[in-house]
């Protein structure tokens, strides 16, 4: 059997991101390394609750207005209005190991401390932990949609996002309202491409690198936090479920009633995405 055709290197990377802390603000940056949990440093920290299940900006908007800076040796500097920055190293591996929740997962990681966890309970006026996940601990990608030894971090549940200039355009356009791609939070970002023409793509290559689209991502309320002031509206959801519920993307069960946009991702190897890069497309046969 023939193999589907790559497209014409007409796609480039336009943006990239990686979101050190679990529902805080992004990083943009020039260039992202993989290892085998997705982008380096990408969602390695996450606040948790007393129950230790992760604490997001579904229910705490006020995350987004937490800036993060990449600090040496993988650690972060969190900064936000009226509070003194907070710099927080990566746990040392001597110390004891916990068990937390994120979504249907159980994760082991490691505690960020006593001052973190204060910095942060003020910050959202509920006591929290600051928590960190080293390579050691092993997070499988769904079986359903993924390789038996595909592994992520604290995502939602895949490695990296995926998502197209062109399809935020059209949606923006469709809303009659300016939308930010950060409210989606994808590594991920490529110009040149029609709008949704990614729901036709099979997988991505970039440079030695090839990124396989396995999922759509269905959207959530985080999505309706503007990243600039931490406000929530109606929009992107509002127009989303006007023309892409699962129902209407062919998807039943459970899925038909999501919304969706940009699309989750397996990189086969370790390697570097730099803006500018050509990207390949090929289509699902």
């Amino acid at each position: 059997m023939t193999a589907p055709p790559l497209t014409a290197p007409r796609l480039r990377v336009s943006a990239l991101y990686v979101h050190p802390v679990k529902s805080c603000a992004g990083v943009r940056a020039s260039e992202l390394m993989l290892d085998a949990l997705g982008a380096v440093d990408d969602r390695r920290f996450m606040l948790v609750d007393a129950a230790g299940n992760f604490v997001s900006q579904r229910r705490h908007p006020q995350l987004a207005l937490v800036s993060v800076a990449r600090a040496a040796d993988s650690g972060v500097v969190l900064t936000v209005q009226g509070r003194a920055p907070l710099d927080v190293a990566v746990p040392e591996t001597s110390l004891a190991p916990r068990l937390v929740t994120i979504w249907d997962d159980t994760v082991s990681v490691r505690d960020c401390g006593e001052t973190a966890a204060a910095w942060l309970s003020a910050v959202l006026g509920l006591g929290v932990r600051l928590v960190h996940m080293g390579n050691d601990s092993v997070r499988p990608v769904d079986p359903r949609f993924a390789p038996h030894d595909a592994r992520t971090a604290l995502s939602d549940g895949f490695p990296l996002l995926v998502a197209t200039d062109a399809s935020l355009a059209d949606l923006a356009e469709r809303a009659r309202t300016p939308l930010e791609m950060e409210r989606f939070r994808p590594n991920v970002v490529l110009s040149g491409a029609a709008p949704w023409e990614e729901d036709t793509w099979d997988a991505l290559q970039v440079g030695d690198i090839t990124l396989r689209l396995v999922k759509p991502c269905a959207r959530c309320a985080i999505t309706l936090v503007d990243p600039r002031t931490g406000n929530v509206g109606v929009e992107p959801l509002r127009t989303l479920a006007r023309f892409r519920r699962g129902a209407d993307l062919g998807y039943g069960g459970a899925d038909a009633g999501k919304t969706y946009f940009a699309w989750n991702a397996l990189h086969d190897s370790p390697g570097r995405l730099r803006v500018g890069d050509d990207v390949r497309a090929v289509r699902r046969s």
